[in-house]
């Protein structure tokens, strides 16, 4: 049984818990590059409110310095022989200083358009001021740029005035590859451990209607669940749509996570409660050779509770298997 707003809470339903992205994806513009006038390049940049016009196509890259380990680029005033900035696009790496101090070092060389390089997530949107138009790109494109610009070679933008959107991604170093704060934990009124296990469902990329833009960054385990449904197609795939599946399979191939609070991970695992088996493991899967079931030792509530419960390991590959056992307690349960 199960109630309509908890429809994984059912017996026989795989309830699926959600893991943050390893990345975290923003939704821009594109626009084109060339290096010493070769092919043209596409990257992509998130403007500060407008997008750079077709106008200032062809206008060259300039860049402070090659240093991309720099905190401090721009962050004080520039010398008094530097460049005319008119008519090219400045790099400036992010850096820790305010966007506003950054621009009003280069507005007294004319620069009028900046492209800003990430350095740190999640990757933000830069600030326009004083009529100085900015853009922002990850990391690596920055380092890309100032490579073949410290080689002496010379990089031309080219914008058009309805560009296509284009993605960028950020390393999501604070709490990806983590259960995501929202996911829901068990266990339920029975006592049953849900979700069974996890998959990646915060800041996903994935298609949304075309009316509403045709794709769109979302978060949620309603991510996650179609993540899971794929997985099981590859399953039929490979060992035929006539079997029954068991749903244990997907639990007992993941991969335990350690505990993540949204802020910090911990050296210890995140509860079964939380995560269920852990982050599933598609080609383990498919390619599974051992069996364990059932996947979950369910406890149940005190009117039927369960004091003995057993389960079973099978051999179903081709050659032997040694197993050990080995149990992990969760810091801070006590003994009996």
């Amino acid at each position: 049984m199960f109630s309509g707003s908890a429809p994984a809470s059912g017996d026989s339903v795989i309830a699926v818990g959600s893991v943050n992205n390893i990345l975290t994806p923003k939704i821009g513009y594109e626009g084109q590059f060339t290096v010493d006038n070769e092919d043209n390049i596409t990257f992509a940049y998130l403007p500060a409110v407008y997008t750079f016009p077709m106008e200032i196509s062809g206008y060259p890259l300039y860049a402070l310095g090659f240093n991309t380990s720099n905190p401090a680029d721009a962050c004080s005033p520039l010398p008094s022989n530097t460049s005319d900035l008119s008519r090219k696009i400045v790099l400036i790496r992010r850096g820790w200083c305010d966007f506003v101090v950054k621009i009003e070092a280069v507005r007294p060389f004319g620069a009028e358009y900046i492209i800003f390089y990430n350095n740190e997530d999640p990757i933000v949107a830069p600030t326009n001021f004083g009529g100085v138009l900015t853009g922002m790109v990850s990391a690596e494109q920055g380092a890309q740029w100032i490579s073949y610009l410290s080689e002496g070679k010379t990089i031309k933008f080219y914008f058009a005035d309805n560009p296509p959107d284009g993605v960028i991604y950020s390393a999501n170093t604070i709490n990806g590859g983590a259960m995501s704060t929202f996911s829901s934990w068990s266990p339920t009124y029975e006592l049953n451990i849900k979700p069974e296990v996890s998959a990646p469902g915060g800041n996903i990329l994935s298609t949304y209607p075309i009316d509403s833009g045709s794709y769109a960054i979302s978060s949620g385990t309603s991510m996650a669940a179609p993540y899971i449904s794929g997985i099981l197609a590859l399953y039929m795939e490979a060992h035929g749509s006539n079997i029954t599946f068991d749903s244990s399979i997907v639990s007992t191939t993941a991969k335990p996570l350690p505990f993540n609070d949204g802020t910090q991970t911990y050296p210890y695992l995140a509860p079964v409660i939380q995560q269920g088996g852990g982050l599933v493991d598609a080609y383990a899967v498919v390619h599974y050779t051992t069996k364990i079931s059932p996947g979950v030792l369910q406890l149940n509530d005190t009117a039927h509770f369960n004091e003995i419960t057993s389960f079973t390991i099978s051999n179903e590959g081709s050659t032997d298997v040694f197993y050990t056992f080995e149990h992990v307690r969760f810091p801070g349960l006590i003994s009996r």
